[in-house]
């Protein structure tokens, strides 16, 4: 039970079998002259010997041609590409250093010669760019990626304003920026060591460039990108709540006034001068279902009780429908922030290893809950979910955050007493 890749290679053509380039004459060709003694005239010989001159002018034509074709063209785009993969440096990008995937461009361009991959047609530029246009439904930024410039360059060179510089730069480009992404949703743009986190997510290593090949090759770069994420369940339920959660935010809600003078908490049928604005905070969010009716008056009760006891749930907080400090901080959280914890969680997912099909047990511990999966690859397979009890967010009492294996389990284990806990 588990816790939570140089040189070109040129193919030389060859003549057909038996020419070798040349023309053979044998006794099945016409031939010039007559059989026998008698003698050949002068004008006879004469168009024989321009004639032989023609045939042999052709046959060194054919040669040439035949040599010339088995020649590689020097291309400028492939020259420029096969120089700006050695340099590793683009400084049109944000990111200017792309050293860390010269080997995966390399072998990415290789096989093609160096040529250009994106530049055929249309469709696979446009492709390519609206995958990396995407990068905010992974909570990523699409500024990370270049679009912006890429999109401009692309199109240029696509209206025939292109130099042998221009298009390597922007194939190349295009190339690194898609790497980057698949990079970002495998592994995750920051590491966790870099975050303060001390655990690493071991090797997870991704074939670029064969990925990439194959996208490009059958129209599906959008499932290179999906075959990239984790195939943890709850990462697609956190990416399906990021996109509601930024439809959300663009919705106007009414502030959640404070609570009554005097007072530190509203319980169940009190009164509470914010209960419309809470209902219609609640419904937004879909604690308070669409049918339910909201309280008449200020009266705190019926579903709406129920309605702060399913947000306080979903928050790690004590359920129990009262509305107190807490609850109410959380409930006025700006839905937009809310979007930047979903984006900063699914970073956090990517850092997982990749797990294989089997138990599995994931605790949560900003929102204090454990998950036990029969199979942590179906999304249908949670069999249990409780809370949990964490440390402080100080160094002493911090819950560690690790992934390892699982081999036994000791129920009611011997605990002493704090003292602070004795003496409260």
């Amino acid at each position: 039970m588990r816790t939570i890749a140089d040189n070109e290679v040129m193919g030389k053509s060859r003549p057909a079998s038996g020419t070798r380039g040349l023309i053979r004459l044998n006794a099945a060709m016409p031939t010039c002259g007559l059989r026998g003694t008698l003698p050949q005239p002068t004008s006879v010989r004469r168009r024989c010997q321009g004639l032989l001159l023609l045939l042999v002018a052709a046959c060194m034509a054919l040669l040439v041609a035949a040599v010339a074709s088995a020649q590689p063209v020097a291309a400028p785009d492939r020259e420029q590409i096969h120089a700006l993969i050695s340099r590793g440096v683009l400084t049109q990008l944000r990111r200017p250093d792309f050293a860390d995937f010269r080997t995966a461009l390399d072998d990415f361009y290789r096989g093609g010669g160096y040529a250009p991959q994106w530049l055929a047609g249309s469709a696979q530029w446009r492709a390519g760019l609206s995958e990396l246009a995407s990068a905010p439904t992974h909570g990523l930024d699409t500024a990370d990626y270049d679009v912006e410039w890429l999109d401009a360059e692309l199109r240029a060179i696509a209206a025939g304003d292109r130099t042998p510089e221009r298009v390597a730069r922007a194939d190349v480009a295009l190339t690194v920026s898609f790497f980057r992404l698949l990079s970002d949703v495998h592994r995750g743009r920051v590491s966790p060591e870099r975050a303060g986190f001390k655990f690493s997510p071991g090797d997870k290593r991704l074939d670029f460039a064969d990925l990439l090949q194959g996208g490009i090759a059958t129209g599906r770069l959008h499932d290179v990108v999906v075959s990239a994420e984790p195939s943890f369940p709850p990462y697609r339920r956190l990416k399906e709540a990021l996109a509601r959660y930024r439809v959300l935010a663009e919705a106007s809600v009414p502030p959640l006034p404070d609570l009554p003078a005097g007072t530190h908490k509203v319980a169940p049928g009190g009164v509470y001068a914010g209960v419309g604005a809470l209902s219609a905070r609640l419904r937004l969010v879909g604690d308070l279902p669409a049918s339910a009716e909201a309280p008449a008056g200020d009266r705190y009760e019926g579903a709406l009780v129920d309605a702060v006891r399913a947000f306080q749930d979903r928050h790690g907080l004590h359920v129990d429908g009262v509305l107190d400090a807490d609850t109410l901080a959380q409930l006025a959280t700006p839905l937009d922030a809310r979007v930047r914890q979903i984006e900063l969680s699914l970073e956090r997912m990517r850092w997982l290893p990749e797990f294989p099909a089997g138990p599995l047990i994931a605790v949560n511990i900003p929102s204090f809950r454990l998950w036990a999966f029969a199979d942590g690859r179906d999304d249908d397979a949670a069999k249990l979910s409780m809370p949990v009890i964490v440390g402080r967010a100080v160094k002493a009492r911090e819950t560690p955050v690790f992934i390892g294996e699982m081999r036994y389990i000791e129920f009611s284990p011997y605990w002493n007493i704090p003292p602070a806990i004795q003496r409260s």
